[in-house]
């Protein structure tokens, strides 16, 4: 028995009890921590970490079918790990044995997790800014600065921050609870509201020098762990839209009123116009699913490259086409799919006590991080003229 199948029931189990809360605790904006902490110490978080050093050691595929059944049960829960998993494939993959052994243990053995804290207001084509870490006279290291849309810090042992050192940028990792860091709730967005995407602000907050470790961003072709952080965001869509489903064919099997305005008087689960509606996002759900599966295998092969030969990167450019093709069948088909299952659910359904307006307010907002225009634009600069520009 494989490690997947030996430790998908355990997450299932979670993820059925995670479900139960979601309406609510949307509608009264209450954050999930007991169910972060729940699957932090069923080792959740550890399912990319390779098993020789005590994790799960999933698959690209296997990971990517587990993150969408989460974000089917909770998308913010699945969407605030976007970071961790970004951050530890980077680490992870790293040349340095003391590196991968130093986060694999705080995340096998402390079941910690990573938020992340990167962009800035004002910051410049990269979305960096003027977070700096100094050296004092006495050689203390100190970071100070402030990160807006920092996804999943306020549930995070750790936090990835940006920063310059020196004359360039780099990944610092900083202790949640030191001295210096305050997080604040305070994302106004119409959808993910609980994904902790809010403000941190770094106060003279002590680095150890071990944690701090090279950076790469969108100006670096091909991005390795660019393409963690979109597959993630792929994997809540193609969640939201399996959810969307399923509630819409709850809603047309128990409705007991034809639809206005249909000649035939039929209830809705005996109405073929909508029955066909049923099908129709059926087929476009099962198309999303498999794109995001199929760009997710590519993750083994990259994360082996880089692992092997980090001055290599034919698998990353591999990976990130991949999932640049995956963006653009998947983003446009569930904004589509959560309008779509209104069709044929009814007004009655428009009640906030269903939630359904949550999906398409959620999906709406993690399709807003890519300007699908571009990566069509990527892709077929890809192939014609052999280039892939981030």
């Amino acid at each position: 028995m494989s490690r997947y199948d030996g430790t998908i029931g355990s997450f299932r189990n979670l993820f059925a009890e995670i479900s139960k809360g979601t309406i609510e605790r949307e509608n009264e904006r209450v954050l999930p921590r007991k169910q972060f902490r729940q699957l932090l110490d069923e080792g959740f978080g550890a399912m990319r970490v390779p098993e020789e050093l005590g994790g799960l050691g999933y698959s690209g595929r296997e990971f990517m079918a587990t993150l969408i059944e989460l974000a089917e049960a909770d998308s913010h829960i699945a969407h605030a790990f976007r970071g961790h998993f970004a951050f530890l494939e980077e680490r992870l993959s790293s040349s340095s044995d003391s590196v991968r052994e130093r986060w694999a243990e705080r995340v096998v053995t402390d079941k910690h997790m990573i938020g992340s804290a990167w962009s800035e207001r004002h910051g410049g084509p990269n979305r960096l800014g003027r977070t700096s870490v100094v050296e004092t006279p006495g050689g203390e290291l100190l970071l100070n600065g402030t990160k807006h849309f920092s996804t999943g810090t306020i549930f995070s042992d750790w936090i990835d921050v940006s920063a310059r050192f020196g004359d360039r940028e780099r990944s610092v990792a900083v202790g949640r609870y030191t001295d210096g860091v305050e997080i604040l709730d305070d994302w106004d967005g119409f959808g993910q509201a609980l994904t902790g995407t809010g403000t941190t602000i770094f106060t003279n907050v002590a680095i150890s020098p071990e944690n701090i470790g090279p950076f790469t961003d969108v100006t670096d072709t091909p991005w390795f762990q660019g393409a963690m952080f979109q597959l993630t965001l792929l994997a809540v869509l193609v969640g939201i839209a399996r959810r969307a489903h399923t509630s819409q064919i709850h809603h047309v099997q128990t409705s007991t009123t034809p639809p206005f305005g249909s000649s035939l008087l039929l209830v809705r689960a005996q109405d073929p116009l909508l029955v066909s509606e049923v099908g129709d996002i059926s087929g476009q759900v099962f198309a999303a699913e498999a794109a995001a599966l199929i760009a997710a295998e590519s993750l083994d092969a990259a994360f082996a490259e880089r692992l092997s030969d980090p001055q290599h990167s034919t698998r990353a450019l591999e990976t990130n086409v991949a999932t640049y093709r995956a963006q653009i069948a998947i983003v446009p088909a569930v904004t589509r799919i959560t309008d779509q299952i209104f069709e044929s659910v009814g007004g009655s359904a428009t009640s906030r006590t269903h939630g359904l307006d949550r999906y398409w307010r959620n999906a709406r907002i993690i399709a807003s991080h890519n300007s699908i225009r571009h990566r069509a634009h990527n892709i077929g600069d890809y192939y014609v003229s052999g280039g892939l520009h981030n």
